[in-house]
């Protein structure tokens, strides 16, 4: 049984310039099979064993400035089953804000020449990062050194949904199918807000069960996503946020109906491109109490006291250009910017 799984490749461009102080922009994006044959699953056999490890795509800009971008994608097929069983993704980074979006998409059609249901999970995870150099100097010098704090947010917007098809009737609330959902980590120094573990106030997901009942858990689709972080004044430190988007489709044998009554499916989809924006600082404070004349800078030079915006494509075009990387958008896009046979 032919168990090689082709890898697609959807986007791997790269654009990044150099900076006087660096700043890191990673997007990445893997799939991931689960194994069905140490699952337990009464169904499985040897030849329904399709599991794969997804291998991380990433596109890492050392150097970058505001507006520099990173993209990555992947999608998996198995070809005894064409594109039944999928999984795609992409993801995005730029100083201030970040993009993600995954999709799985799973059928309890048969592997080639077994009559049983497939019994396939897919997961896709897409993430995005950057990290920056910030200091916030007061206007009253006899602060500077002194400890503060600052208060500032991020928001996010973007869509989840997710559905299954023709799951097992009379299953309790809980039997999910599918299921999609976002999540941020944001660093500032030492200290850490959020985590990878679906932290309170830091996420959103829902989930779809075999009754068609879509359960939704933390903040949903978007939301704002706040903080108060410590800081010395006049003193460097480090601004990182991580965007998690993640899809998953699920057909275990508790959810799955024999073949002779119809096909299962389950879909799943999170989209949040355009979707973690740094929301400025709100407040800043010495010994509790707010003080309103400071100056933010940064080794990128994005002022982030401000809310940051995600740059227009023809920003990054131009970003690109002055890379000397027009040839690479012309063949990309045979009506976009035209050869001059100069470099900007």
């Amino acid at each position: 049984m032919n168990k090689q799984f082709q890898t697609l490749t959807l986007i791997a461009a790269l654009g990044f310039c150099s900076a006087a102080n660096a700043a890191s922009l990673t997007a990445i994006v893997y799939p991931t099979r689960f194994n069905c044959a140490a699952s337990g699953d009464p169904y499985c056999s040897v030849g329904q064993d399709m599991s794969v490890g997804g291998t991380p795509v990433i596109n890492s800009i050392p150097n970058a400035t505001a507006g520099s971008t990173a993209y990555s994608g992947n999608a998996y097929y198995d070809p005894r089953l064409g594109t039944t069983n999928s999984t795609s993704g992409e993801a995005r980074a730029g100083l201030g804000w970040l993009g993600a979006e995954a999709v799985a998409s799973v059928s309890s059609q048969p592997p080639l020449g077994i009559n049983q249901p497939n019994l396939m999970r897919l997961l896709t995870t897409s993430r995005a990062s950057f990290q920056d150099d910030v200091t916030i100097t007061p206007q009253d010098p006899a602060l500077i050194g002194k400890p503060g704090t600052f208060t500032a947010a991020f928001r996010v917007n973007g869509l989840l949904e997710g559905a299954g098809v023709n799951g097992k009737s009379g299953l309790p609330t809980g039997y999910y199918m599918a299921w999609e959902g976002w999540q941020m980590q944001i660093s500032v120094g030492a200290s850490s807000f959020g985590s990878l573990a679906w932290a309170s106030g830091y996420s959103g997901y829902e989930y779809q069960d075999t009754n068609g009942v879509t359960t939704t858990v933390g903040l949903g689709d978007e939301g704002i996503v706040p903080f108060t972080a410590p800081f010395v004044f006049g003193q460097s430190f480090s601004l990182g946020a991580l965007l998690d988007v993640r899809a998953g489709g699920h057909l275990y044998a508790y959810v799955v109906r024999p073949l002779t009554e119809g096909q299962t499916t389950a879909t799943s989809s999170a989209q949040y491109m355009d979707t973690a924006l740094w929301d400025g600082i709100s407040s800043v404070k010495y010994a509790g109490q707010g003080i309103s004349g400071f100056n933010v800078t940064s080794g990128s030079g994005v002022n982030y006291a401000n809310p940051v915006a995600v740059p227009e494509p023809e920003t990054w075009s131009m970003l690109l250009i002055g890379l000397g990387l027009e040839g690479l958008i012309a063949r990309r896009n045979s009506r976009g910017l035209a050869s001059s046979g100069t470099r900007g």
